[in-house]
């Protein structure tokens, strides 16, 4: 449907969550029409704390052009796929393109939307396959280049590197964007309540319509899934960025992202390896983010700085970038998330069971390159439900007329 304003009585939507998926998703649905109200336990902020996942992510935009090969099981969750580890097919590049489509106007108005164009330096420990380039090429501002890493002041690690390459994409500040989205969604009138659902929704869908005033509920809770969808693939992945002061006061300002490949940090108290990637990722106006590792069916918030694998984390980035050498512990604050994997890929599809439900999770930590896409593709399917209950009530209207 294309109307602006949606048709009684089917134009009011319960959204639970409010990580950048559920916001997303509110955002599309009133650009649409929609009347929306978003009901989660916690809201972004720009406090530097994060109380949701969104908040605690890396957050760079992933091209379509880097989501082409299937990405192979690694040791960062054995025996499990999720968004990040399937075959990267025509739907997530689909998402990837919108979701630049949609950045790439926000990044002219940074300071408000948390959005910022920025050119990212990843680097490779074996050269770069030619089909790998080929698609490459496609991606904005794209340089192959081994000097970028001396262009970038950074280290090759006594030969280890082998190749790199750049390319220019959006880069978000969470806590920003998520507080510029909450901004646009109240504007355009959405209601935000602060609470939590409990139970099987499919047991209680027409309580919440009443409750809520809606006629659809749309499930963007991620892990909150296991209760309220009852999804056992759901799991989560607990993961870790160090965050510093990137104003020029402890070291050159770095404005560009650096990737570095998939890397172990050592093992954890429990003798469970630690992988992840060295990266190095601007964010905002004067904050640097370090990471990153990835703990699977890990729920705590317990890392710190004295842990050995933490400790690892932070000397392979100050080994990558020199520049970083002269920051102390004190310098530095840890931050942690806890990310909504799924066995299976992420969910976006209306209920099997009870079709006023719809669901919009399971983006691992893909959520801000594939929130645009999903959410997009959700709200048609709200529209294509919407049709079909106006046609139904049309044809019983025409069959009580012609009764009479």
């Amino acid at each position: 449907m294309t109307a602006n304003v949606r048709p009684e009585p089917y134009n009011r939507v319960l959204i639970i969550g409010s990580g950048v998926i559920g916001l997303t998703t509110a955002y599309l649905l009133l650009e649409r029409g929609y009347g929306v109200t978003i009901i989660a336990k916690d809201f972004p902020s720009t406090r530097h704390l994060p109380k949701i996942a969104s908040e605690a992510s890396g957050a760079l935009w992933v091209p379509p052009a880097r989501m082409v090969q299937p990405v192979k099981q690694t040791p960062l969750d054995p025996d499990v796929h999720h968004a990040g580890q399937i075959a990267m097919d025509e739907t997530l590049k689909k998402w990837s393109a919108y979701g630049e489509e949609r950045y790439i106007p926000l990044c002219k108005d940074s300071r408000n939307t948390g959005v910022y164009l920025r050119e990212v330096v990843a680097l490779s420990r074996k050269k770069i396959d030619r089909a790998s380039l080929e698609r490459y090429k496609q991606m904005r501002g794209f340089r192959h280049s081994f000097s970028l890493i001396k262009e970038k002041g950074l280290s090759d690690g006594n030969g280890q590197l082998k190749d790199a390459f750049a390319f220019v994409g959006p880069i978000i500040d969470p806590p920003k964007f998520g507080t510029w989205l909450i901004q646009e969604c109240t504007r355009k009138g959405a209601h935000f309540i602060q609470g939590a659902i409990r139970g099987l929704l499919t047991q209680q869908a027409d309580a919440l319509k009443m409750t809520y005033g809606v006629q659809f509920i749309v499930n963007c809770s991620g892990l909150g899934s296991i209760e309220l969808a009852g999804d056992k693939g759901m799991y989560p992945v607990r993961g870790s960025l160090l965050m510093v002061k990137n104003d020029g006061s402890l070291f050159p300002k770095i404005d560009f992202c650096v990737e570095g490949d998939h890397t172990s940090f050592g093992f954890d108290e429990i003798g469970q390896e630690i992988n992840g990637c060295t990266y190095l990722f601007p964010r905002g106006e004067n904050r640097l983010m370090l990471g990153s590792f990835y703990q699977p069916n890990r729920w705590d918030h317990d890392v710190t700085l004295s842990s050995p694998y933490v400790q690892s984390m932070l000397t392979q980035c100050k080994n990558l970038c020199p520049r970083l050498s002269v920051l102390k512990d004190s310098d530095i604050q840890v931050t942690v998330g806890i990310r909504p994997a799924r066995k299976d890929q992420f969910r976006v599809e209306q209920d099997p069971y009870e079709p006023c439900i719809f669901h919009n999770y399971g983006h691992y930590r893909w959520g801000m390159t594939l929130n645009w896409g999903s959410a997009r593709d959700l709200v048609n399917l709200i529209d294509n439900a919407v049709t079909s209950l106006t046609r139904i009530s049309s044809h019983e209207a025409i069959g009580k007329v012609s009764k009479l």
